[in-house]
C-alpha cells in the first residue's frame, strides 16, 4: 500500500474543486492500483463521503505533519491555488491561520523536512501582485521534485523556481454519473423532453462595477433565447458557502436572476447537484451550456457540449482562448444581452460545428490531464528522499514547537479580540463624551461660524479695497496716458494743418507758374530766341553744354524748362497714415521633429537669427496697464512662490500639448507661479489665467523686466528672448539634435546652443544621448525625460460605460451572424487591436509595420494622428487591408481611442534622431495600462516593462508576447509604476531640486 498526501481547495463547498479532486483520484488509481491517499480538507467528514478517501483537518497542523510523515508522496494541487489577493503573512506558516500561499507553500517545506518526494499536480499560480507573494511561491515551488501547471501563464511563473511542465485540469478525467442520478438531481418534475435545455452557471462578483446590473442583462439574455427556442433553461449552482460568505453562494445568484426573468416558468434549479459527478452528467444532458464558473465550461467541453462563457476571471477567458472558442467568450461589463442571446440560440440550433470543435479540443486535453498522475507513480517507485539523523531531529523539533506556535496564534488572536473590544468600548465612550458636549460645540460653533464670517466679510473689504484702489490708479495712469495722447494729437493736428496750408499755397504757386511757363513757350519772342540759339550753335559747332554738335531732336512747347526754372518747388506728396508700432515677435518658433503630437507643429519663421525684436516703447511718465496686471497677480500670491517664465515657443493653442504646455502645468501644479508667452493667443492682450497659478500672456515682454532672479525657461531656437529680463535663472531645456529644427541660419542657432551651454544657470537634456553630448561642456547637466500626465491617461483604465468613438465601432463590433465562428456572432472583439497615435512623419518605419500586417492578417492596425510630411502618403501603407488611419483626435479624446488598444505601439526607424528623442506617448501608453512594443531605440530600452524588437518577425513576436502578457496583473503593475515614477510633476521637481528651489504641491 502506497499512501500519498493531497492538499488542495477542498471541502469547502466548490464542485470546480471537488471535480479536479475526483479526477486526480481516477487518474492516481488508475496508475497506482494500490493507493491510499489522505485529502486535507475543511469538511474531512464531507470529502469522506463524497471520495472514498482518508481526511485531515486543514487547519490542525499536528495532524498535517504526522499525515506528512507517514506519506510516501506529497501532492498540492490541483486547481488555482497560489495567489495573494488577500495578501502574505508569512507568521501564520504552521499555524491554524495559515492561508493561501503561506497554507499551500508549507506542505513542500514539511516534505522537504521528512525526506519525502513532493509535486504540484496541475496548479494555477496567480495572479500574484506582490513581491513577497513571488518570492514565497518561487520558494515553495523550489521545494518540489516536480511542478506541473494547467495553464500557460502558471506555467512562465513556475520556470522562474526552474522546470516545469503544462498538463490540463484534472477535471478532463472525471468520470460523469449515471443519466438517473442526473433527471434525480434535476427533480422529479422537470420536464426533459422540452428541447432545447440550456445548462447556466452563474455566480456572485464582487469585482463587477455594475453587479445588479450584470443580472439584470442576464436575465434579458434568459429570456430572449427563451423567447427565440422556446426552451427550457436549467440553472447549475456550483459552490454553495460553507464560510458565510454571500459571494460564494451560487444558488442565491440563481435566484436573483431568476427574480428579474419574466419567462421563470421555463427555469429550474438544481439545487441538490454539488456533487461533480453529478453536475458533469447534468451539463452532459444539456444542448448547451453558459459558464460563468470556470468548471461549467471545462465539464462541457469536456463532453462534447458547446458553451459560451462570461470571463469573469481571465482563467476563463484563457479557457476559451485555448479551446479556439474565444469569440464565445465576454466579460461581465461588456454582455450584450441581445448578442448573447442570439449566440446561445445559434449555439443550439446549429451545434455540429461548435461541438466538433469541442471535442477535438477534450480529446488533446484527456491525455495531459493524465500525465501527472504518471509522474506521481515515478516519484513513488524512486522512494523517499535521503533522511539524515539531523533531518530526523528537525521534524522532531518542529512536533515540539507546533503547540507553542498554536498557544501564541491562540494568545494572539485572544489579544486581538481583546484589543477589538476595548477600541469599541473607547469608541462607545467617545460617542458618548460627543454626544454629552454636542451642546456647548453646537454654541461654540456657531459663535466661531459668526466670527469667521466677519473676518471673512472684513478680508473681502479689504480685498474690494485694495483692488478699487488699483483701479483707481488705473484709471489714473489711463487718464494722464490720454491727457498726453490728447496733447500730442493736437499739436499734430496743428502741425497738419499747417501742412496743408503751405501745400496749398504750393500747389497755387505752381500753378501759376506753370501757366505763366506755358504763355512764354508760345510767345514769338520765346520762338525767336530758340532760333538765335540755334543759329549761334551751328555757327559754333558747340552744344548748349559745351559738347560737341550733335542732332538735336526736335522741340515743342512741353519741353523741359532752362536750368534756372529747375528750382522751383515741386507739390509735396500726399500725407499718409503712420505705420503702426511693431509688437514683439509673434511669430511661432522653429518646429522641432513632433515624435509625440497628434497635430502639426506651428509653421516655423523665416529666420532666426539672434536680432532683437522691435518692441513698442513706452512714455516713461506712465504706467502699462499690463503692469498693474502683473502687480495685482504679484500681490494676490504668497511671494514666496517660485516664479516661472516660458518665453514665446509653442502657441498653447495646438491640440495636443507638447513639453512646454505639460511642464508649465507641473510647475504650476507644484505651487509656482507661472507665465506661458503666447503672441498667437485669440483671447487678446493681457493676463488669462487658464488653471490656477498658470497665466497665458499675451503683453509686450518688457513687462517682465520689473521682475527679477525669474526661473525663465528657454529653448534652443528662442536665446534672443533672455535680453529682455532683468537677471534671470536661465534654465535650458535641449529637446532635440539641432539639426531637426526649421530654421533658415543653423549657423545662428548652433552658435546660440553653444552660448546657451555656458551661460545657463541649467542645462536639462531630455535624453541621454543629448545629456552625454553636453557634458563636456557642462559635466552639471540634468537628464530630465519627458513625462506624462498620469490622471489624464489613467482614465483610460477606467472608461468602462463610455461609448467607445464612433470610428473605432468597425474594429470593435461584435459581429453578425455571418461574421462569427461557425457562423455564430462574436461575443467579443474578433480581432486584437495593435494602436499608434502621435505625428506620421518620415522617422515611423512604414516598410517595417507593412511587413508586420502582412505577417498577421488576421490583427488589425490603426494609426492615430496627423501627417506630419509626405512620408505617410508616399508609403502608400493605408492600402493594406487591415491598416486604417482614423486621422488627428485631440489631446482629450486620446484615452478613449487608447482604452481599446490591446497593444500599442512606437514602430520608430532607428537613428540619431529616435535615439536621442524622449517618447512622450510611451509613458502615456504605461498610464493607460498597456503593454508598449517598440524598435530597439536607447530612450524606451531603459525603462522596465518595454518589449523591443528589431525587424518585422522579431516585432509580431513581440507583440504576441504583449498579447498574453496583457492579463498578467503583475506586468500590469510594472507598467503602472513605470508610468507613476515618469510624472510632468516630477520632472518639474527635478528642474526645482537642482536649483535648489522648494515649493509647496498644490
Amino acid at each position: 500500500m502506497r499512501r500519498v498526501l493531497i492538499a488542495g481547495y477542498f471541502g469547502f463547498g466548490n464542485a470546480g474543486d471537488e471535480a479536479i479532486l475526483a479526477g486526480m483520484l481516477t487518474s492516481l488509481r488508475q496508475e497506482v492500483p494500490d493507493l491510499a491517499a489522505t485529502v486535507v480538507s475543511k469538511d474531512p467528514d464531507e470529502t469522506r463521503y463524497l471520495h472514498g478517501v482518508e481526511a485531515v483537518h486543514w487547519q490542525d497542523v499536528t495532524a498535517l505533519l504526522a499525515a506528512t510523515e507517514t506519506a510516501d508522496l506529497v501532492i498540492v494541487g490541483g486547481g488555482g491555488l497560489f495567489q495573494d489577493h488577500w495578501g502574505v503573512k508569512p507568521e501564520t506558516y504552521l499555524t491554524p491561520a495559515h492561508g493561501d500561499i503561506t497554507f499551500y507553500g508549507v506542505f513542500p517545506l514539511l516534505a522537504n523536512l521528512c525526506g519525502k518526494p513532493c509535486m504540484t499536480y496541475a496548479v494555477g499560480i496567480g495572479p500574484i501582485k506582490t513581491l513577497e507573494g513571488e518570492t514565497h511561491t518561487t520558494l515553495a515551488l523550489k521545494q518540489c521534485d516536480t511542478v506541473t501547471v494547467r495553464d500557460s501563464q502558471s506555467l512562465r511563473v513556475a520556470e522562474r523556481a526552474g522546470n516545469a511542465i503544462q498538463v490540463s485540469d484534472p477535471a478532463f478525467a472525471l468520470v460523469p454519473a449515471s443519466p438517473q442520478a442526473a433527471m434525480t438531481a434535476a427533480g422529479a418534475f422537470f420536464d426533459w423532453s422540452r428541447r432545447p435545455l440550456l445548462g447556466v452557471s452563474v455566480r456572485h462578483w464582487a469585482a463587477s462595477t455594475h453587479a445588479d446590473s450584470l443580472f439584470d442583462r442576464l436575465a434579458l439574455t434568459l429570456d430572449l433565447f427563451l423567447q427565440k427556442t422556446d426552451g427550457q433553461v436549467l440553472f447549475l449552482p456550483f459552490q454553495s458557502s460553507k464560510i458565510g460568505n454571500p459571494l460564494e453562494d451560487d444558488a442565491g445568484a440563481c435566484q436573483e436572476v431568476m427574480r428579474r426573468m419574466k419567462r421563470a416558468a421555463h427555469v429550474e434549479t438544481a439545487l441538490n447537484a454539488l456533487r461533480p459527478e453529478v453536475l458533469a452528467a447534468l451539463v452532459g444532458r444539456c444542448d448547451a451550456v453558459l459558464g460563468m464558473r470556470f468548471h461549467a465550461a471545462l465539464l462541457a467541453f469536456a463532453q462534447g457540449v458547446p458553451a459560451a462563457g462570461i470571463a469573469y476571471d481571465p482563467k476563463v477567458s484563457r479557457l476559451f482562448s485555448e479551446a479556439g472558442l474565444e469569440d464565445l467568450c465576454t466579460e461581465p461589463d461588456s454582455l450584450n444581452p441581445e448578442l448573447l442571446a442570439a449566440t446561445l440560440a445559434g449555439l443550439v440550433s446549429e451545434p455540429a460545428p461548435v461541438r466538433q470543435s469541442v471535442e477535438s479540443f477534450a480529446q488533446r486535453q484527456r491525455p495531459l490531464a493524465g500525465l501527472p498522475a504518471s509522474l506521481a507513480r515515478e516519484l513513488l517507485d524512486r522512494g523517499p528522499r535521503a533522511s539524515a539523523p539531523r533531518q530526523r531531529g528537525l521534524v522532531d523539533f518542529v512536533h515540539a514547537l507546533i503547540p507553542h506556535w498554536s498557544k501564541l496564534n491562540a494568545d494572539r488572536t485572544r489579544l486581538e479580540a481583546a484589543v477589538q473590544s476595548a477600541s469599541a468600548l473607547a469608541s462607545r465612550q467617545s460617542e458618548e463624551l460627543a454626544r454629552l458636549s454636542g451642546e456647548v460645540s453646537k454654541r461654540d460653533s456657531v459663535i466661531a461660524s459668526r466670527d469667521s464670517e466677519i473676518d471673512r466679510l472684513h478680508e473681502e473689504l479689504a480685498w474690494r479695497r485694495d483692488v478699487l484702489a488699483a483701479r483707481d490708479e488705473a484709471l489714473r495712469d489711463a487718464q494722464e496716458r490720454y491727457a498726453v495722447a490728447a496733447g500730442q494729437v493736437a499739436s499734430l493736428a496743428q502741425h497738419l494743418a499747417c501742412a496743408e496750408a503751405d501745400r496749398t499755397a504750393l500747389l497755387s504757386r505752381t500753378q501759376e507758374l506753370q501757366e505763366e511757363l506755358s504763355r512764354i513757350y508760345g510767345s514769338s519772342g520765346w520762338k525767336a530766341l530758340v532760333r538765335l540759339w540755334d543759329l549761334k550753335r551751328l555757327l559754333t559747332g558747340k552744344s548748349r553744354t559745351g559738347d560737341s554738335v550733335v542732332p538735336a531732336p526736335e522741340r515743342t512747347n512741353q519741353d523741359a524748362p532752362p536750368p534756372l526754372l529747375q528750382d522751383v518747388p515741386q507739390p509735396l506728396p500726399p500725407v499718409t497714415e503712420t505705420s503702426p508700432t511693431v509688437r514683439p515677435d509673434s511669430g511661432p518658433p522653429p518646429s522641432s521633429p513632433v515624435l509625440e503630437a497628434t497635430e502639426p507643429p506651428p509653421p516655423a519663421p523665416v529666420s532666426t537669427t539672434g536680432a532683437e525684436p522691435v518692441v513698442e516703447s513706452l512714455p516713461s511718465a506712465t504706467r502699462n496697464p499690463f503692469d498693474v496686471q502683473l502687480d495685482l497677480i504679484l500681490g494676490r500670491a504668497d511671494g514666496k512662490s517660485p516664479v516661472v517664465v516660458f518665453p514665446p515657443s509653442v502657441s498653447w493653442e495646438i491640440p495636443l500639448f507638447q513639453r512646454p504646455q505639460q511642464m508649465a502645468l507641473a510647475f504650476a501644479r507644484l505651487g509656482c507661479l507661472v507665465f506661458y508667452c503666447d503672441y498667437q493667443s485669440p483671447l487678446g492682450p493681457g493676463f488669462h489665467e487658464v488653471r490656477p497659478g498658470l497665466f497665458r500672456c499675451d503683453v509686450p515682454i518688457e513687462t517682465f523686466r520689473a521682475l527679477s532672479r525669474v526661473l525663465l525657461i528657454v529653448l534652443s531656437y528662442n536665446r534672443h528672448w533672455i535680453a529682455h529680463f532683468t537677471d534671470p535663472l536661465v534654465i535650458y531645456e535641449y529637446i532635440d539634435e539641432l539639426d531637426v529644427f526649421s530654421v533658415d541660419d543653423k549657423v545662428q542657432l548652433k552658435r546660440d546652443h553653444d552660448r546657451l551651454l555656458t551661460e545657463a544657470d541649467l542645462v536639462v537634456a531630455t535624453a541621454q544621448q543629448l545629456l552625454e553630448g553636453v557634458r563636456p561642456a557642462r559635466p552639471d547637466a540634468l537628464l530630465c525625460p519627458n513625462g506624462v500626465d498620469y490622471s489624464h491617461f489613467a482614465a483610460a483604465q477606467g472608461i468602462t460605460t463610455t461609448p467607445p468613438p464612433p470610428d473605432m465601432g468597425p474594429f470593435l463590433q461584435k459581429g453578425t451572424r455571418e461574421s462569427g465562428l461557425h457562423g455564430l456572432p462574436l461575443l467579443r472583439p474578433q480581432r486584437p487591436i495593435i494602436g499608434y497615435y502621435g505625428a506620421l512623419a518620415r522617422w515611423v518605419d512604414y516598410p517595417m509595420l507593412r511587413r508586420v500586417a502582412l505577417l498577421r492578417p488576421g490583427w488589425t492596425f490603426l494609426l492615430i494622428g496627423p501627417p506630419h510630411d509626405s512620408a505617410f502618403e508616399q508609403s502608400g501603407i493605408g492600402a493594406e487591408p487591415n491598416i486604417h488611419w482614423l486621422g488627428q483626435k485631440s489631446y482629450q479624446d486620446l484615452p478613449l481611442y487608447l482604452r481599446h488598444f490591446d497593444v500599442a505601439t512606437i514602430p520608430f526607424i532607428v537613428g540619431p534622431i529616435t535615439h536621442a528623442t524622449s517618447p512622450l506617448k510611451l509613458f502615456e501608453y504605461m498610464a493607460g495600462g498597456k503593454i508598449v512594443v517598440t524598435t530597439p531605440m536607447e530612450e524606451s530600452m531603459r525603462f522596465e516593462g518595454v518589449l523591443t524588437a528589431s525587424g518585422p518577425a522579431a516585432f509580431v513576436e513581440r507583440l504576441e508576447d504583449a498579447l498574453t502578457l496583457r492579463e498578467d496583473p503583475a506586468c500590469r503593475s510594472r507598467i503602472d509604476r513605470v508610468a507613476r515614477e515618469n510624472t510632468w510633476e516630477q520632472r518639474a521637481r527635478s528642474i526645482l531640486e537642482a536649483l535648489g528651489t522648494t515649493v509647496r504641491e498644490v
